[in-house]
């Protein structure tokens, strides 16, 4: 008869790294950022000698060592408690799975009372990878539209989708789920799920008009990018792909993939343009159709005459390079008319519209139109 598996945790770090799994023996097994620990945990939140493992009768249990942020067992405070299979520990922010094989298909014991400590329960990545899988099964997310307008005529070049999640265990910010996706290693599944969705609600969108999708920058290194962006072709609009600077560290990779984009027949745009490095460099050596600045350059431009400067030249340079500028986060009147005398070709904004979903936009361009045609905007 094979013995039984030693029980062990996987470790979710909570900053970048691998899962990792943490064989229990000996035993009592000590945990904390002591190299003195079983297991040391870089992690300044955790104690020197945080919590200990241990054997209990025929099972297992964990106790606190008097830490400083905690010890948490499936989302309680507790000092000491059992441990079945699959428990979700947090030691401070740092989350752990509880694994042992042996007792798999026995029900998990009851905690037995502890005392309550002070501390905010930590957010559970492994919870949470179950809900974003499920908000992809069950499509629980919904994908919005922003108008990208022409500042001169008031006429829209097309829409930005957004995706906003709705599954009421995860946040609706895409920002969120992006972040929880980054560390369950979804983020790439994430990007194209939304993205293919936006393309299918942008059916119902009349008029003519680009349509500007959003790309997660650890997908430019992912081996199936490209056929991820061929799956888009089937719709009638011009696909513009938005890059943020992140994705643009490996000069030589982008350049590669710039052109394999350009034969897809896809646009590509610079996002949030001088809200982190600008990446100036790729601007000049491999221009994309459009650059979209960052909402933060925008926000009270009219008050601000330094960033007037910036903008005034950086818009130069760009329709030197035939690059057309976009400014993000306009909100009012003034920052439309300083953008449009600064020389940005397009707005997108609260001053335009809000987000909203495809059927929203069943009339003429005029419903989406500028300032210059509608002189009432509701915010």
């Amino acid at each position: 008869m094979p013995e039984p598996m030693l029980p062990y945790l996987e470790y979710f770090p909570s900053q970048s790294g691998l899962i990792r799994r943490v064989p229990l023996q000996p035993f009592p097994f000590v945990i904390g950022r002591s190299n003195a620990s079983h297991f040391e945990v870089s992690c300044p939140k955790v104690s020197k000698a945080h919590a200990v493992i241990d054997r209990s009768g025929k099972g297992f249990e964990i106790r606190d060592l008097q830490s400083t942020n905690g010890t948490f067992v499936n989302g309680r405070p507790v000092s000491v408690a059992s441990l079945g299979n699959d428990s979700i520990i947090h030691l401070a922010h740092e989350e752990f799975r509880f694994v042992h094989t042996s007792n798999k298909n026995e029900p998990v014991p009851d905690a037995p009372a502890t005392e309550r400590v002070n501390g905010k329960v930590p957010f559970s990545v492994i919870m949470g990878t179950q809900h974003l899988k499920e908000m992809l099964l069950r499509r629980s997310f919904r994908i919005l539209f922003q108008p990208i307008i022409a500042l001169e005529t008031g006429e829209p070049l097309g829409y930005e989708a957004l995706a906003r999640g709705t599954h009421s265990d995860l946040s609706m910010k895409p920002t969120d789920l992006f972040h929880l996706a980054n560390r369950c290693g979804m983020a790439q599944s994430l990007s194209q799920v939304f993205r293919r969705a936006a393309v299918e609600e942008a059916s119902q969108l009349t008029g003519p008009g680009h349509i500007f999708l959003n790309l997660h920058p650890s997908e430019i290194n992912s081996p199936g990018f490209l056929d991820s962006l061929m799956e888009l072709q089937g719709t009638d609009r011009q696909i513009v792909l938005e890059i943020h600077e992140d994705a643009m560290a490996d000069l030589p990779t982008w350049q590669m993939l710039r052109l394999e984009i350009q034969k897809l027949g896809i646009l590509v745009a610079y996002d949030d343009f001088g809200a982190g490095q600008a990446r100036f460099l790729e601007l000049a050596e491999f221009p994309p159709e459009y650059l979209k600045l960052d909402m933060k350059l925008i926000h009270d431009i009219h008050l601000n005459k330094s960033r007037q400067h910036l903008i005034e030249a950086l818009t130069r340079a760009s329709t030197d390079l035939g690059v057309q500028v976009i400014a993000e986060g306009v909100e009012n009147y003034e920052e439309e008319a300083v953008c449009r005398s600064l020389g940005c070709h397009f707005g997108q904004g609260y001053l335009f519209a809000q987000p909203q979903a495809a059927s929203a936009f069943i009339c003429d361009s005029a419903q989406v139109a500028g300032p210059q045609t509608l002189p009432e905007i509701e915010i």
